[in-house]
């Protein structure tokens, strides 16, 4: 037995993005901001559904980018942002 590396530990990505493999654009309206004066912002944005792929959105994290934009990653690996 042998316990040399089989492969890469982190596998390396491509420095391009890859193709997108649905062009389509899903939009849900976004409820403004509760009490935007508050020591919180809330905003209540709808899960996409349904959409035009069929697919069940189940999140498991989210972020935002510097602009403001939300990138949503579900639990079948899919992001939406």
């Amino acid at each position: 037995r042998s316990s040399s590396e089989i492969a890469p530990a982190v596998p390396e990505f491509a420095a391009d993005p890859v193709p997108r493999i649905w062009n389509e654009e899903v939009r849900v309206p976004a409820s403004p901001a509760i009490d935007p004066e508050g020591p919180f912002t809330i905003e209540e944005v709808p899960l996409p559904l349904p959409n035009p792929w069929n697919r069940n959105v189940r999140p498991s994290d989210f972020d935002f980018f510097p602009d403001g934009r939300l990138a949503l990653v579900t639990f079948d690996g899919d992001v939406w942002t």
